[in-house]
């Protein structure tokens, strides 16, 4: 009988321990950080944020001899507490000289930023922008990325064969599995260019990472996985730019 009551005695103090950390939670008001679009022009030009990171980069295409690689380019940046911006880290490349341009054309914006809020307090926050180019005569970029992930996977279905092939030695086995599953990853990183964040692309690199051997990128791949199918979100601006290459 004890017994009974100290258990109902824990979970009661559980049940109030829950209900007082879903207040604090609810009292917690956290706000992200947004481009102050009031800055822009409301009869000419851009109407948006997005609408302006896409009209820079299609002025640069046009002015520039430099034609922008298809593909997606996700930058995270810092958001401080005066608007400005800075600590440019990209997270998915599409070349160095597109990176560039995305990373320029987003410092013009530094200094007219809404920086994020923590229960009225602004505060230093993290922002993401995610730029996507695509040229329309093609086909899409998830059409691109499923092609290079199909090719991947054949790959790796190849190493298979290869390493149980009893009728070549085993350093010729191991040498062309190898090579195999380093042409996999080639092309689930050429998938991953055209569609980061694809959980199915994440699987198939840990999967090839685990067979190479390679453990500080095969938990490097586990945890993308997991953030992945956790579904995080960051609210992340997301920009589309036509190219006319």
């Amino acid at each position: 009988m004890k017994r009974v009551i100290l258990l109902f005695g824990i979970m009661i103090l559980a049940l109030a321990s829950m209900a007082q950390e879903n207040y604090l939670l609810k009292e917690v008001k956290v706000r992200v950080p947004l481009y102050n679009e009031q800055n822009l022009s409301k009869n000419y030009g851009p109407q948006s944020f997005n609408e302006l990171i896409a009209m820079d980069l299609m002025e640069i295409q046009e002015t520039s001899r430099l034609d922008f690689e298809e593909g997606t380019v996700i930058v995270d940046f810092t958001v401080h507490t005066d608007g400005t911006i800075d600590n440019f880290i990209i997270r998915n490349s599409v070349t160095n000289s597109t990176d560039h341009f995305v990373v320029g054309v987003l410092k013009r914006t530094s200094g007219d930023w809404i920086p994020g809020y923590n229960n009225g307090s602004a505060v230093v926050m993290q922002k993401r922008i995610v730029v996507c180019f695509n040229d329309l005569t093609t086909s899409s970029l998830e059409e691109k990325a499923i092609s290079y992930l199909n090719a991947g996977i054949k790959q790796v279905l190849s190493s298979e064969c290869h390493s149980k092939n009893i009728y070549i030695s085993q350093d010729k086995r191991e040498a062309r599995t190898q090579r195999k599953l380093k042409n996999a990853l080639v092309n689930f990183d050429q998938a991953s260019r055209y569609t980061p964040n694809e959980i199915s692309i994440t699987f198939w690199q840990a999967k090839v990472y685990e067979k190479l051997g390679d453990n500080i990128m095969l938990d490097k791949k586990l945890m993308e996985f997991k953030n992945l199918s956790g579904n995080l979100s960051n609210d992340a601006y997301a920009i589309n730019v036509v190219l006319n290459n």
